[in-house]
């Protein structure tokens, strides 16, 4: 497997209109507001500083917006289903309060305890949508580049440092919680030691949490290889989709602790060991990156109003 990539910087969408705050919002293709295009301008100079040679996007129109605002003079951005959002089929724009008035009681308590194994009502699979999540990431960190971008839905961090972690190593580590990315914290910073290298990472919700992490970064105070932005405060846990706590931020932590307690009784915790990803690559892809692979799971738009 190639290992080049260098640093992976990982951004999630602008602010969604208030009308969609607070819901379940992931197949609907839904727009920016205004101050989610304004939060994205905003960091425009500091990202094209960073330069990174491949921009990933999902082709949401919330994600492609985001794009055109942070780094409107590039022609090469690539537009990758694998990372879109995931269908919430019936619960889709519906608040937890609303689902909760009308979902059967077991199918709650899957979700809860059981993320994994959910189908949403005339909605995705998702553990379909974790395999390909999972594929894409394992594709990102094999680049030969010094730098990618990911612009999309939320926060894949941890899984990308546990199939970094591993393939440094080039042992099957065992302890993968990489709990300094945790909390509420608007700017959360690790370094995780594997063999001789230190892994330098940075999680930042809130854009203008962002906008002082890059700052930092461009004085060269700073300095990570893998860097995640959260427009939510608090990250995805505080977005929609998720229990509204009305200010009670124990509601967040007993939420995100119920995450991590599933994630830490899993059997397969590491995406690049995806059983199912393997034998694709095995059977078909060949490899990362290979000339299949390139073919059939990036597809690359332009901006025909240019012509």
């Amino acid at each position: 497997m190639v290992r080049g990539l260098k640093k992976l910087i990982l951004i999630r969408h602008g602010e969604l209109p208030p009308m969609y705050q607070g819901r379940y919002v992931g197949a609907s293709d839904v727009r920016l507001s205004a101050q989610g295009i304004c939060d994205c301008r905003k960091l425009a100079a500091r990202f094209a500083a960073l330069n990174p040679g491949k921009v990933f996007v999902s082709p949401m129109r919330r994600a492609r917006e985001s794009a055109a605002a942070i780094c409107p003079e590039r022609r090469d951005l690539i537009y990758d289903p694998r990372i879109r959002e995931v269908d919430f089929g019936d619960w889709e724009n519906l608040t937890f309060d609303e689902i909760q008035k009308t979902a059967p009681p077991e199918l709650l308590d899957l979700w809860f305890r059981h993320p994994e194994e959910m189908r949403f009502p005339n909605g995705a699979s998702v553990a379909d949508h974790f395999a390909a999540v999972d594929e894409f990431m394992a594709e990102i960190l094999a680049l030969p580049e010094p730098a990618a971008a990911v612009i999309t839905h939320g926060g894949v961090l941890e899984a990308a440092l546990r199939t970094a972690a591993d393939w440094i190593a080039e042992q099957d580590l065992q302890e993968i919680d990489f709990k300094a990315v945790r909390g509420l914290d608007g700017i959360k910073e690790a370094t995780v030691k594997v063999g001789g290298l230190e892994l330098k990472a940075a999680v930042c919700s809130g854009l203008g949490n962002a906008r002082g992490l890059l700052e930092k970064i461009k004085r060269g105070e700073a300095n990570y290889h893998a860097i995640e932005i959260m427009a939510c405060p608090g990250g995805c846990i505080g977005g929609g989709g998720q229990p509204l706590h009305h200010g009670n931020s124990d509601v967040l932590y007993a939420r995100a602790n119920a995450l991590y307690r599933e994630d830490a009784n899993k059997p397969l915790r590491k995406s690049h060991e995806n059983p199912y990803i393997q034998k694709l690559y095995e059977e078909y892809l060949g490899k990362p990156l290979g000339e299949i692979s390139e073919t059939l799971l990036h597809t690359h738009y332009f901006n025909k109003s240019m012509d």
